[in-house]
C-alpha cells in the first residue's frame, strides 16, 4: 500500500497498532500416550526399578541436570508452536500468566535450538569437503507446516530456526520498549507539548526490572546464537539493521504520524538559480594566458646550460613528498574557513580538491591501507600520519634460526587451553630456549590499550569498522566476542611471519581453536592442562583471581575438556604441572621427538605402561606354571 500512496499519507498506516489476529497457526494435540499402556503390559524389571525411583528421591544434582537437559521434540511440540500465538498478538504478553508461559516456551526452544545448531557443526567439515550447498536458506515459507511428523525436520533446518528467531528479537524489543529506562529516553526524546498516538504508546504497561533483565539477556543469547556459522554474522547485521530502522518508524507513530514533505521552491529561487547557469554556460572572452596554463618561458633563446640544468631538475621528474601536501591543505582549509571574499573561498576549495587527489594518489604506492580509513573525502589527515598498525612481525632484530636448528614441520602452532593453565609461560620460554625459531602471532582487538599494552606487539587495537571489514572479508582464521569486545587473528600475520622463516606461535582459548578447525585452518592443535583442578585453582588464587571468576574457570576445566572433544579437536595433549618439563614436551612434539602416541597426555601413558608391565609379569607366571 506505501507503494501506492504518499509516505506520510495516513491512509496506509496502521494508526491504531491492531495485529493480525486472525492468522491463526493450529497444531496437533498431544495425546498423552502414556495413558494408553496397560500396566500389565510391562516387564516385572521395569516395575522393580520405577518403584525404587519412586522410593529413593533423587539427589539436587540430578534434579538441576534433568532440569538443564534439552526438551525432546515431542515436549517442545505443544510449547514451540503455542509461541506462534504470542508472536501474532504481543498484547497478550502484558497478562503474567502469558508473560510467564511465553518465557519458559522460548527458553526451553532456545535450548533444543543450541543442541541442534551443535550437533549440524560436527557435519561443517564433510559437508564443505563434499561440495554440497545448503540451498533451504534462500527459501521462504509463507506459512509454517505445524505437522507433528514434520517437526524434527523443521528445526534442524537453519532458515526455520532463523525465521523463528528473528520473530523472537522482535518480541524482545517490544517488550524492553516497555521497560522504565526505554520510557524515559522516549519522554526526553519527544518534542515539547507534542500530540502522541496513545493507542501504540501503551502508557498503562510498564515492564519491571526483572522481566526488562530477562527480555535484555535473551535478545543477546539469540543475538550470539544468530551470529554463529560462516554467514551468521552478515545475517545479524541485516536483520540489526532492519530493526534498527523500524524503532525509527515505530516513533514517527508515537508522534502522531507527522507529515514527511518538502516545502516547494519558491519562484524566486528558481528564477535566480536560473539566472546563475545561464551566467556561468556563458561564453567568455578569452585570456592571452589561460588561468592554470604552463609557462612556455622555456622556448626562449639562452645558452644550452641554463636550458638543459631547468630540464634535469627534480620537480620534473620525481613525485613529491607526502608531507608536502600537509602544509598546503591545511592552508586551503583556513582559507576556506575564513575567507577573503568570495573569489579567493572559491579557488581554495578548487586547490584543495587538486592537492587532496594528488595526496591521496601518492599514499596510494605505500599507505593504501590508509585509505579504508577515510571516512570523509574532505578530511584526508589520516594518510599523513604514521602507520601503526602493522601486521608483519614488529621485532627483527632478532635474526631467524640456521636451517638445522628449525622443526623439519613448520605449520603454524596453535597453543590453547583454558585461563591460568600456563600457556604464555610455555610460549615465552619455548622462545627463550630455541631463539629465532619461533615467532608469537599478534592478534586484533576493538578495545582500547591498556596500561603497558604496546600497539603491535600485545594487541592490533582496531576501530570497529577495521574489524568489520577483515572478518567480512574472510581475512581472520578466528574471531570472536568477549565481554562485549571483538578478537581475531589475521591470515596476513601468520603468512608474514612463515615468509620470514619461522614458525607462527598463536595462543588462543579453546572456544577460538574451535572456531579455526571448524574453518579448516591447518596447524598443530596442542592442550596444555593441569592434572588435577586443584593445581588450577593455586595458580588462579596466585594471580589474583576473583573467587567468582575462579568457581567460572574450574566449572570450564571440567566441561570443556571433555575426551572425546579433545580427541577430535587437539593433536596432542601436555600436562603443565613442571613448566621445565611441559616446556620439554611441548618443544619435543614440534621437533617430533616425542615418545609414544601423540595426543596421550602424561597420566595416560603412565597408566599405559603400568598395564604392560602386568601384562609381562602375567605371561612369565602362566610359563613358569606350565613348566
Amino acid at each position: 500500500m506505501f507503494q501506492s500512496f504518499p509516505l506520510g499519507d495516513k491512509s496506509s498506516v496502521n494508526l491504531r497498532g491492531e495485529y493480525h489476529v486472525e492468522n491463526v497457526t493450529t497444531y496437533e494435540a498431544t495425546r498423552a500416550e502414556d495413558e494408553s499402556k496397560m500396566v500389565v503390559d510391562e516387564p516385572e524389571e521395569q516395575l522393580k526399578e520405577q518403584a525404587e525411583s519412586k522410593s529413593t528421591p533423587k539427589s539436587a544434582d540430578a534434579k538441576k541436570a534433568d532440569k538443564e537437559k534439552p526438551l525432546s521434540t515431542d515436549e517442545l511440540y505443544p510449547l514451540f508452536w503455542s509461541l506462534q500465538e504470542y508472536f501474532s498478538q504481543p498484547k497478550k504478553l502484558f497478562e503474567t500468566t502469558n508473560l510467564t508461559s511465553f518465557k519458559e516456551g522460548l527458553a526451553a526452544t532456545m535450548k533444543v535450538f543450541q543442541t541442534v545448531h551443535n550437533d549440524s557443526r560436527r557435519s561443517l567439515k564433510r559437508k564443505r569437503e563434499s561440495g554440497e550447498e545448503d540451498e533451504s536458506s534462500n527459501t521462504f515459507n509463507p506459512k509454517y507446516l505445524t505437522s507433528k511428523d514434520l517437526f524434527d525436520l523443521e528445526i534442524s533446518d537453519l532458515s526455520f530456526r532463523r525465521h523463528i528467531l528473528v520473530q523472537a528479537l522482535i518480541i524482545m524489543d517490544f517488550l524492553i520498549s516497555l521497560s522504565i529506562q526505554a520510557r524515559e529516553r522516549l519522554t526526553e526524546a519527544l518534542p515539547v507539548n507534542a500530540s502522541v498516538n496513545k493507542a501504540v504508546m501503551y502508557s498503562d504497561q510498564v515492564l519491571s526490572d526483572e522481566d526488562a533483565e530477562w527480555a535484555s539477556d535473551m535478545k543477546k543469547t539469540i543475538a550470539d546464537y544468530l551470529r554463529q556459522g560462516a554467514d551468521g554474522p552478515y545475517f545479524y547485521r541485516m536483520v540489526e539493521t532492519v530493526l534498527a530502522r523500524d524503532k525509527n518508524w515505530v516513533r514517527w507513530k508515537i508522534e502522531g504520524c507527522h507529515p514527511i514533505k518538502r516545502d516547494p521552491v519558491s519562484p524566486a529561487s528558481f528564477l535566480e538559480a536560473k539566472a546563475n547557469v545561464q551566467k556561468m554556460a556563458t561564453s567568455k572572452r578569452l585570456r592571452s594566458v589561460p588561468m592554470g596554463s604552463v609557462s612556455l618561458d622555456f622556448l626562449k633563446e639562452e645558452d644550452e646550460e641554463t636550458a638543459m640544468s631547468r630540464l634535469k631538475a627534480k620537480e620534473r621528474y620525481e613525485l613529491p613528498e607526502l608531507d608536502t601536501f600537509k602544509r598546503k591543505i591545511a592552508d586551503d582549509d583556513f582559507e576556506i574557513d575564513m575567507p577573503t571574499n568570495d573569489q579567493t573561498k572559491a579557488a581554495a576549495i578548487a586547490g584543495k580538491a587538486s592537492k587532496s587527489w594528488r595526496a591521496l594518489r601518492i599514499a596510494a604506492r605505500s599507505k593504501l591501507a590508509a585509505l579504508d580509513k577515510i571516512e570523509d573525502p574532505k578530511k584526508i589527515d589520516i594518510v599523513f600520519e604514521e602507520l601503526t598498525e602493522v601486521d608483519d612481525i614488529e621485532d627483527t632484530a632478532e635474526p631467524t634460526a640456521n636451517e638445522e636448528d628449525m622443526p623439519s614441520n613448520r605449520e603454524p602452532i596453535i597453543i590453547s587451553g583454558i585461563t591460568g593453565v600456563g600457556k604464555s609461560t610455555i610460549i615465552r620460554k619455548l622462545m627463550e630456549e630455541r631463539k629465532g625459531v619461533f615467532a608469537p602471532v599478534v592478534r586484533h582487538t576493538t578495545r582500547e590499550p591498556v596500561e603497558g599494552e604496546v600497539n603491535g606487539k600485545s594487541f592490533h587495537f582496531v576501530k570497529q569498522q577495521e574489524f568489520n571489514q577483515l572478518r567480512d572479508g574472510d581475512r581472520l582464521i578466528e574471531s570472536g566476542t568477549r565481554d562485549g569486545v571483538d578478537y581475531g587473528t589475521s591470515f596476513k600475520a601468520i603468512e608474514a611471519i612463515s615468509e620470514s622463516g619461522k614458525v607462527p606461535i598463536i595462543e588462543l582459548d579453546i572456544e577460538a581453536a574451535q572456531y579455526a578447525k571448524d574453518m579448516d585452518f591447518q596447524a598443530r592443535y596442542v592442550l596444555i592442562t593441569t592434572s588435577t583442578p586443584e593445581l588450577l585453582k593455586q595458580r588462579l588464587e596466585a594471580s589474583g583471581k576473583e573467587e567468582s571468576a575462579i568457581q567460572d574457570i574450574l566449572k570450564k576445566f571440567s566441561t570443556e575438556l571433555e575426551s572425546r572433544k579433545v580427541d577430535e579437536l587437539f593433536d596432542t595433549s601436555i600436562v603443565d604441572d613442571d613448566d621445565v618439563e611441559a616446556v620439554k614436551a611441548t618443544g619435543n612434539y614440534i621437533y617430533g621427538e616425542s615418545e609414544g602416541k601423540q595426543g596421550l597426555s602424561e597420566n595416560t601413558a603412565m597408566k599405559d605402561e603400568e598395564e604392560d608391565t602386568t601384562k609381562v609379569a602375567e605371561t612369565k607366571e602362566a610359563t613358569m606354571t606350565d613348566a
